[in-house]
């Protein structure tokens, strides 16, 4: 993706919060200045949630964490198998009191606290590593967004070195012959013009592909670009993906199909466009969870809708036994136990 006034915030932002930022605002960042690209970048960073889901157990971890607006504490939501606990953790906290903090944190939510209480010591500790891990980018976030203020501030900004994108030479990365990759460039400079400057890189090369085909090109990771355009909710990126013969049932590392993943972050457009190309709404992740029990569990009820409509099955049970929608209720119960 060609990201206009990245090398500013390079230095400064985590490399997952940048990309999470880009990921929500490329298009306003491609049409603003420098100022108001740091004062949205010193804003998201404010606010920036992390999310964590665990490699290291077999119980299945996931969580979210808030930085608080009124003290140096950090608001952890961590979930299991559709029971959740928020809790509040101090960030300088190493592995021992983190342990006892979420020990403490979830004695109130039974299944919660003997799913973690029952963890053998080696995925206990690398469970507490992943999560200390998101304590640091919360951290990470907010000395950016203190930095960021401070560059904001200057009366005049730095003026950090950006090549252009240089399209023949990605082309030429997947063996594109030379003259094509440089006429191929020029006709998408040509029609596209400043428009570059908000498409991500699936859509560069399926352009060039669609002016002047050519197998290298086939070699691209449209499968992981197809995940990243689902979970972003750039339709245009999902379409580039898919005319490049990107699976739309392939799931990602994590065993999360694109469909799972448009689901889970809202997007609708993108849920209809994938499973017109082929997505199975009955595929389950890893832990049994079809895209209908994500975007009822996130509340995406348009989702819902698309998934229904194309025949999702809303009395399937995932590993856990439950329905889509079951784990919602169960979280909003737990919230309003702990009111």
């Amino acid at each position: 993706m060609n990201r206009p006034h990245e090398p500013l915030l390079h230095p400064i932002l985590h490399p997952l919060t940048l990309a999470q930022f880009y990921g929500k605002h490329h298009e306003a960042a491609a049409a603003a200045d420098a100022r108001e690209v740091l004062d949205l970048a010193t804003r998201f960073c404010r606010e920036a949630q992390v999310f964590g889901l665990d490699t290291q157990t077999d119980a299945g971890f996931d969580w979210v964490m808030t930085p608080s607006r009124f003290s140096n504490r950090i608001s952890l939501e961590l979930g299991q198998g559709g029971h959740a606990a928020l809790l509040q953790v101090d960030p300088d906290l190493s592995t021992h009191p983190l342990d006892a903090a979420i020990h403490a944190g979830v004695l109130g939510h039974k299944p919660l606290a003997s799913a973690y209480a029952l963890l053998p010591a080696e995925q206990r500790d690398g469970l507490l590593r992943e999560l200390r891990e998101s304590i640091d980018q919360v951290q990470s976030n907010r000395s950016a967004a203190k930095q960021l203020q401070a560059l904001r501030a200057l009366p005049e900004l730095p003026v950090p070195s950006q090549p252009p994108l240089d399209i023949a030479q990605l082309l030429r990365r997947f063996e594109v012959p030379d003259a094509q990759a440089r006429l191929a460039a020029d006709h998408v400079k040509a029609t596209y013009g400043g428009a570059l400057t908000t498409m991500h890189g699936s859509q560069v090369l399926a352009a060039a592909h669609a002016h002047a085909p050519h197998l290298g090109l086939y070699g691209a990771p449209w499968q992981t670009w197809l995940c990243e355009n689902a979970t972003i909710g750039n339709l245009k990126g999902v379409e580039a993906c898919l005319r490049m013969q990107a699976e739309p049932n392939v799931p990602d590392a994590n065993g999360e199909t694109p469909l799972h993943l448009a689901a889970r972050h809202g997007h609708p457009g993108i849920v209809r466009r994938l499973i017109e190309a082929g997505a199975d709404p009955a595929l389950g992740n890893p832990r049994g969870e079809t895209p209908l029990h994500v975007a009822a569990q996130h509340k995406r009820a348009q989702c819902c809708l698309e998934l229904m409509a194309a025949g999702a099955d809303p009395g399937r049970l995932d590993n856990a036994g439950r329905k889509p929608g079951d784990a919602h209720r169960e979280k909003a119960r737990e919230q309003v136990h702990d009111l």
